[in-house]
């Protein structure tokens, strides 16, 4: 399952079907090239952008704004998140991740290229997507609804 959605239970038919529907594609990362799984197909649907100025419109720049950005997290019904984290905090965005809010009401980073122990204290691995977000360490967010 990915987000709730069911998904093909054999991987290389999930991936050929994938790539057919082009939600895989090559892109590049940085100055590599690699295959990247989209963040705005179907499956992520129904979905909130939260910069997107038909939706919320929030404000990752500045620090009014990454507090609505908390507020608006902790008051959704949405639980899964495709997050683009900026790691220089220079609004240009550098990997996506997956954050969960937990039962906790905590919205909880899966980075996949950390490694270690998960920490609350570590913002990418583990971490609050609540203390990325005052870091100014996050681009955007898009909530899965």
């Amino acid at each position: 399952m990915i987000a709730g959605r069911k998904v093909e239970p054999d991987f290389a038919k999930f991936y050929i079907e994938q790539v057919k529907l082009g939600a895989i594609t090559v892109d590049t990362h940085g100055k590599n090239e690699a295959v990247f799984y989209g963040t705005s197909k179907e499956y992520l649907g129904p979905n909130e952008l939260l910069s997107d100025a038909k939706g919320p419109n929030l404000n990752f720049s500045t620090q009014e704004g990454r507090g609505k950005i908390i507020d608006y997290l902790e008051s959704t019904p949405s639980r899964v998140a495709m997050v683009h984290l900026d790691y220089e905090g220079d609004g240009k965005g550098d990997h996506f991740v997956v954050a969960y809010k937990n039962s906790q009401g905590e919205w909880i980073i899966k980075d996949h290229n950390e490694k270690g122990t998960p920490s609350k204290e570590r913002w990418k691995y583990g971490g609050l997507l609540s203390v990325a977000v005052k870091k100014g360490k996050i681009k955007d967010i898009r909530l899965v609804k």
